[in-house]
């Protein structure tokens, strides 16, 4: 390898050699190269980039258990493209989860069905955002829990003496 003023080589082969003869050559191709460089991070500052804080979580302001199911209720939050609710009898959701995708933003609440009786579960909230045909979501709500019961007839009431 012919070393001049300056000389750039990547595992032993010779990129680019500048010497006295063909300096305005190379600076031609030191120009070109960095322009290059410059569009495209230019190119990637401009792309849509989302991170989960930049969806906005939202917050559970009720849940309300009925016979077999319970309802849910949370904050309204913009500029998303739904909700997700998780459920669970598994206090920390490592098992035996039922997820639900709420498509309409303006849903507010739900009322899940379905459920054994007499059993404690826990329940989760979450937004997510469509961008490129890829779904982010933000980060889970505080769980909150509630209790199914039974829905007893009148005749099961009653005391018979």
């Amino acid at each position: 390898m012919n070393v001049g003023l300056a000389a750039i080589a990547i595992n032993g082969q010779e990129i680019l050699n500048i010497d006295n003869k063909n300096r305005k050559k190379s600076m031609k191709k030191i120009l070109s190269v960095v322009i290059v460089v410059l569009l495209l991070v230019i190119s990637l500052a401009f792309t849509t980039t989302v991170f989960a804080t930049n969806i906005p979580s939202t917050t559970i302001t009720s849940v309300k258990a009925k016979s077999e199911a319970f309802t849910i209720k949370w904050k309204k939050k913009t500029n998303i493209a739904g909700y997700q609710i998780q459920y669970s009898a598994n206090s920390k959701f490592k098992r035996g989860n039922k997820t639900i995708k709420i498509k309409k933003v303006k849903t507010l609440s739900k009322k899940i069905t379905g459920l054994k009786p007499s059993k404690k579960y826990y329940v989760r909230i979450r937004t997510y955002k469509i961008v490129n045909k890829k779904t982010y979501y933000s980060s889970w709500s505080k769980k909150k829990n509630a209790v199914s019961y039974t829905h007893l007839r009148a005749h099961e009431t009653e005391l018979h003496l």
